[in-house]
This record gives C-alpha cells, structure tokens and sequence, in this order.
C-alpha cells in the first residue's frame, strides 16, 4: 500500500534572535463584512493592549460587532483583531487554524499585518464567540499564530488576512477551510484536511498535504516539491521545479505545464497526467495500481525514451513508432518500450489494471487528447 506522509508537517526552523518589537494596533474605521458569512454590524471601541491573547472576556484589542434588539434569534456575530508586527525580510510565519479561511500574501514591507475574525451565527452568539482564542506572539523575526477551540460544543471559526514580506516563509495548517497563499518568495510549507489549499507565484513551496481537500499550485519554482493528499486532486498550471514528488490513494494528478528535471508520482486508483517539457537526461516515473497514466510532451523540451508497462490494460502512443519489449504492439497489455524525437529524457510509466497513453496535446480540461 501506498504509504503517505503524516499530515502534520515538519516545523520551519526559527529565525535568529532579533529585538523584540512591539506591535503596531491598527483600528480599522468599519469592520469588513464577510462574503461568505451574514454581514456584521457596528463594531464596539477598543483600546490598545500589552497582552497578545485574544479572547471573548478580554475586551482589549477585540473589536466586536453584534445584531442588537430589532433582529430575530438567527443573529449573527464577529469580532475582528487586527495587529502588526515589525520584522526583517527573512521573517517566519507560523499559523495554525481549525476551523475557517486563511488567505496569506507577500509584499508587505517588514512587517507581518495579522487580520483575524472570529464568527458564528445563532441565539448563542457571544457564548460561541467565547469558546475560540487566537494567539498571537513574536520572537525576534518569528510570529506564531495558535487558534485555540475550547472543549465541548463550538460552532464559531475564524478568518485570517494576513501580509507578510516577500521573503518571507511560511507555515500553516488548517483542518476545515480553505487556504490561499500568494506572492511569496520564503519557503511555504501548507496542509489541510478538508479545506482546499492553492499557491500561486510562490518562490520555495517544500510540501503541501491534504486529506480530502484539492490542490492547486500555480506560477511557481522550487528546487524541490513534494505534494501529498489521500482523496483529494491535485492540479498544476505552471510549475518549475528540480524535482517534484506526488503521492496519493485516489486522487487525480494534473500537470498542464511542468519543467522539470525528476518527477516521481505514485497513485493507487487515481489517474496521473504528465503535460511537461520534458528536459535531456531527465527521468520521469509514474505508478499507477488501477488509475490511467498519460504523458503529453510539450513543445521546447526533450523528446522521450519511454517504458511503458501495463498488467490488463491498454497501451496507446499517438507518435506511433516501433515498439520493443515483451508485446508486440500496443494493445493488451504488456511491456513495450517508445521514443519519441530524439529520446533524451527517460519516462517509465507503469500500472497494474489501468491505461498507458503518450498524447499530443491537452484539452481545454487538462486531459490528454489525441
């Protein structure tokens, strides 16, 4: 069985010791209302506080907004923190989050802008606000962020907007919501269990793991990569890297654009899509129990020297070519071995009960057509 690395991740080492800085407290002018959620209402005064925890009791740095008399008992409630934090370029970002969306962008300059908004709806509104805390501390160039749920019944999450420095890395995990980080050039280390996770022009993502949640990775370079979900696809726009490792159980693997010099990919019953520029003496293995595999060699890369191998299923290559090995020819199965062009990076393609197929071309879907 197809073994895969455990969900939580391994952590980013922390950054040297640099003087502490207190943070900044921004009072926003309105609170924002959430698209996804009933809008909020006037928010309550705040003053500035030492303390970095944010909870229902403490009323210092919580802006809170509350549906007063007039509304029926489906009423809805938020608070929203914002805080920020003077760091150098190279800073560390640390989030962990159960329940609600994170969103994390690169630009800001030296700082770490941190927003957070705890929601809920219903009669009990405040009492559910009350059972979540998020946690905010700086060491030096670090900033961690802990959201804590209280035991028992909770039905409040919460919503990060959070900015760092370009250069910034990051760490984050979240268990149910969806995760966006974008325009960051520091290393980005991601999972998830529900939620889905995408990256966009990111300049160092290392690993990015989820459960049941779908990946998307877009515009981004790495020396290495490795992506791991269990029923969750996997989708690539556009990614260059050194070397990139996929595993899952039955997920789908699309790479629509991939310049690569190692690709790995290991599925048990999802399908695995390869549309790459394939580069001299590079080597591509694709394994695949009971899912499809297709390859699609893009214009301005190497050709192909490819070993195709399949138990029960069908071999198909649109470039045709003489094949030699155990079969004779394509279809039915079998060992059989293809070059296409000058045959400068080699491809093994293997699968038990599924298809093998060499396209030309990629459908308006990302699926290899002939």
């Amino acid at each position: 069985m197809l073994a895969l690395p455990p969900l939580p991740y391994v952590g980013l080492p922390a950054a040297p010791a640099a003087p502490a800085a207190q943070p900044s407290i921004t009072r926003p002018s309105t609170a924002r209302p959430s698209t996804a959620r009933p809008p909020a209402a006037r928010p309550a005064d705040r003053h500035p506080s030492a303390d970095r925890v944010w909870q229902d009791e403490a009323a210092p740095d919580v802006e809170r907004s509350e549906r007063g008399p007039g509304h029926d008992q489906q009423s809805s409630s938020e608070e929203r923190t914002t805080q920020n934090f003077t760091v150098g370029e190279d800073a560390v970002l640390v989030l962990q989050n159960v329940s609600g969306s994170i969103s994390i962008t690169g630009g800001a300059k030296r700082e770490i802008r941190i927003e957070a908004v705890k929601r809920t709806s219903g009669s009990d509104a405040k009492r559910q606000l009350s059972t979540v805390t998020v946690d905010i501390q700086q060491s030096g160039n670090r900033v961690e962020v802990n959201t804590r749920h209280s035991r028992g019944s909770s039905r409040a999450w919460v919503d990060y907007v959070v900015s760092v420095p370009t250069g910034a890395s990051v760490e984050v995990g979240n268990v149910s919501g969806d995760t966006v980080l974008k325009d960051i050039a520091g290393e980005v280390h991601a999972s998830t269990v529900s939620g889905d996770l995408k990256g966009i022009n990111l300049g160092r993502v290392a690993k990015l793991n989820a459960v049941s949640g779908n990946i998307t990775v877009d515009k981004s370079t790495t020396t290495g990569l490795q992506i791991s979900t269990v029923s969750g696809e996997v989708r690539i726009e556009q990614l260059t890297a050194r070397d990139f490792q996929y595993s899952t159980v039955s997920g789908d693997l699309i790479v629509a654009n991939c310049a690569c010099d190692r690709v790995q990919g290991e599925s048990v019953s999802g399908n695995l899509e390869l549309g790459a520029r394939f580069t001299r003496n590079g080597r591509y293995n694709l394994t695949s129990h009971s899912g499809d595999i297709t390859l699609v060699p893009l214009s301005g890369g190497s050709g192909l020297d490819v070993k195709l191998n399949t138990f029960s299923g069908n071999l198909h290559s649109d470039f045709g070519g003489a094949p030699t090995g155990k079969r004779g020819g394509f279809m039915g199965g079998g060992d059989v071995r293809v070059k296409v062009g000058d045959g400068g990076a080699f491809v093994e393609a293997s699968t038990f009960s599924g298809d093998v197929n060499i396209r030309k071309s990629l459908d308006d879907k990302g699926k290899g057509q002939r």
